[in-house]
């Protein structure tokens, strides 16, 4: 696993981001970026910045429960967007409660995998959720502080 090192940086922010389509029963969780902040009135997907000295698993791990209080746990594939050092992840491997109010996002829904191309996102991450709907790439990939 290549961890993302910079010395002079320890527990910044790096420039790689990681997202995750987290699924449970044909249905994934989409988060609601507020107005007035970038990218604001968009439906993203749960994730964010690597900080340096983290893998992006652990990242992703981090960045999930912090914004939605889940646990994510083996991620059945991947897909990587390098021109805007994306990493992104589908996962029906998950436990924890969806937090009540969720700390960056003023809304949230589950939504059907085939109904997610109705809701106002991106064209960067649409095009990444279909890719990670349609990867028929299936080497579980493993999230959290002690991957190997």
């Amino acid at each position: 696993m290549i961890k993302i090192m910079i010395k002079n940086y320890p527990n910044e922010d790096s420039n790689q981001i990681v997202k995750v389509l987290l699924v449970k029963d044909g249905k994934a969780l989409l988060v609601h970026r507020p107005p007035g902040i970038s990218f604001g009135d968009l439906w993203d997907l749960p994730g964010g910045h690597v900080k340096y000295g983290e893998t992006l698993t652990q990242g992703l791990s981090r960045e999930v429960k912090e914004e939605t209080g889940l646990n994510v746990g083996r991620c059945a594939r991947s897909y990587k967007a390098s021109e805007r050092n994306h990493t992104f992840f589908y996962c029906e491997d998950w436990s924890g409660e969806l937090m009540e109010e969720l700390p960056e996002h003023d809304d949230y829904a589950w939504v059907a995998l085939d109904d997610i191309k109705d809701y106002k996102m991106g064209d960067f991450y649409r095009n990444a959720v279909r890719n990670l709907i349609s990867s028929t790439n299936s080497v579980p990939i493993k999230v959290g502080k002690n991957e190997s």
